[in-house]
């Protein structure tokens, strides 16, 4: 189960680059909320250091149409993925994502990872 997790994020890795380009590019927004979703996880990744924690949100079926068409027609955009208020999660579009997992949330922060879990919670 730990190797699907990880093998999604790896795709949603090459499919979503982190923006670090200058000049100015189109930001298109998605407004996360728990009844969009059908489920929210942490996925632990330790290296000798330290724990880091991603919160890796799964949207139920409806969404994931709605997504998959977001990711689709914004290709080379910023997308900005917000809950409450907050950016959660900013990356350049490199292709339609279909599986409807998005990866919300990197912390070292045990406590700040469930909170936000817990936040999604419907």
């Amino acid at each position: 189960m730990k190797q699907i997790y990880l093998l999604t994020l790896l795709v949603m890795a090459s499919l979503l680059t982190t923006a670090s380009m200058a000049g100015e590019i189109v930001t298109v927004k998605y407004q996360l909320t728990p009844q969009k979703l059908m489920s929210t996880r942490i996925l632990i990744e330790t290296s000798p250091n330290y724990p880091k924690y991603a919160v890796i949100a799964e949207l139920n079926f409806e969404e994931m149409r709605v997504f998959r068409k977001l990711t689709k027609e914004n290709i080379g955009k910023r997308l900005e993925v917000f809950f409450e208020g907050r950016v959660l999660m900013g990356a350049i579009v490199k292709g339609e994502i279909d599986n409807g997992k998005i990866g919300l949330f990197d912390t070292n922060d045990k406590e700040e990872a469930l909170s936000l879990v817990r936040d999604l919670l419907p």
